[in-house]
């Protein structure tokens, strides 16, 4: 796939005008689990859910409520271990009735059953997405040089292929010789350039280095009519001046370059990206030019907003951002972090964290 190319919203211009003018707003949303048969059956006991979901940095999370333990209890008759840990999976769908997306796919990592002596209760869950599975199985290296697609690909495939979820890399491709690192998702990690990013959704697993997305064609428009509260961010956290490009250069030699935004370092010190940019098998030209992009996007600050239920959003995706009640004009914005909470006549997104991309 194309390291520059926006993934978008997979709905129909008419649901996505009903979402930019907040009219015709009506949800739907279940949970399916796998049985021990290997079938997906619906957890309709399930009252509460919520998804987080971040393109940099961590694992996807859900957490879930289920009533009537006293029938999906994992010690019970009825769905017998069904909610016990495995590999098995869970899926979470939401959207318009009769346009539901998978909106999270994963396991189950812990249960928790509660029960009252009056025989109430409720099954608690924790889910985290395949790449936990990942972290179970322990790297090998390849005998031969290969490419970086293919090292992922042989890496990660099965384990998203058993969960199915079409893996996309999209990523600058290189040959070379990329040593084991720890267990798989490690491994994965340190095979891509820069700060891996994953985005997950509607059946597909993205991961590619944090570069910048362009957009094409009409996206998503996101204005004061969907905004409940929004937040401006400059942090250390966030905002960087210094990153570290490693490549080959002219002499096809390994290299390092440190890449500074001077006029920053003055004002805040010397504030470092976590990650060097680049590898062995990468163009160390490249690299900086990557470098530099990331220096500079970090440096326009972030945003996090609550705004209307929206489960179409994902981490990765690009939009139109713009609010009068916010003092911000109209730009495009990459979704780095997002949430979606569920439950019966309450639902809200929170955009946890939005890179602005300027005009």
């Amino acid at each position: 796939a194309d390291a520059d190319a926006a993934r978008q919203m997979n709905v129909p211009a008419d649901l996505r005008a009903k979402l930019q003018n907040n009219s015709g707003l009506t949800w739907n949303a279940y949970v399916q689990v796998e049985d021990l048969s290997s079938n997906l059956i619906t957890l309709n006991a399930c009252s509460y859910f919520q998804v987080q979901k971040q393109l940099l940095g961590g694992i996807e999370s859900a957490n879930l409520t289920i009533e009537k333990p006293e029938i999906w209890s994992l010690w019970g008759s009825t769905y017998n271990e069904v909610l016990r840990p495995s590999l098995r999976k869970l899926k979470i769908f939401a959207g318009f009735p009769g346009k539901e997306m998978p909106i999270f796919t994963g396991r189950i990592i812990s249960a928790y059953e509660t029960r009252g002596s009056d025989n109430l209760g409720a099954i608690n869950l924790t889910c985290n997405d395949f790449r936990s599975a990942l972290r179970k199985e322990e790297s090998t290296q390849n005998a031969d040089n290969a490419s970086r697609y293919y090292e992922i690909y042989r890496l990660a495939q099965a384990t998203f292929a058993g969960a199915d979820q079409m893996l996309v890399i999209s990523d600058r491709d290189v040959i070379g010789a990329f040593l084991p690192t720890g267990d798989k998702l490690q491994a994965v990690n340190d095979t891509i350039t820069g700060q891996p990013a994953w985005s997950m959704g509607s059946g597909a697993v993205v991961v590619c280095g944090n570069r910048q997305l362009v957009a094409t064609g009409d996206v998503l428009q996101i204005a004061d009519k969907q905004i409940n509260f929004a937040t401006r961010i400059f942090a250390d956290s966030t905002a960087y001046n210094v990153a570290v490009a490693r490549g080959l250069n002219v002499d096809d030699e390994l290299e390092e370059q440190e890449i500074t935004i001077t006029a920053d370092i003055a004002k805040r010190g010397r504030v470092v990206y976590p990650q060097t940019i680049g590898g062995d098998n990468d163009e160390l030209a490249d690299m900086v030019t990557l470098a530099g992009e990331i220096l500079s996007r970090s440096l326009a600050g972030t945003l996090s907003a609550t705004i209307l239920f929206n489960p179409y959003l994902l981490p990765g995706q690009i939009v139109s951002f713009q609010s009068t009640r916010f003092g911000i004009d109209t730009m495009p914005a990459k979704i780095q972090a997002v949430r979606h909470q569920y439950k019966h006549g309450s639902c809200s997104t929170a955009l946890d964290s939005l890179e602005l991309l300027g005009t």
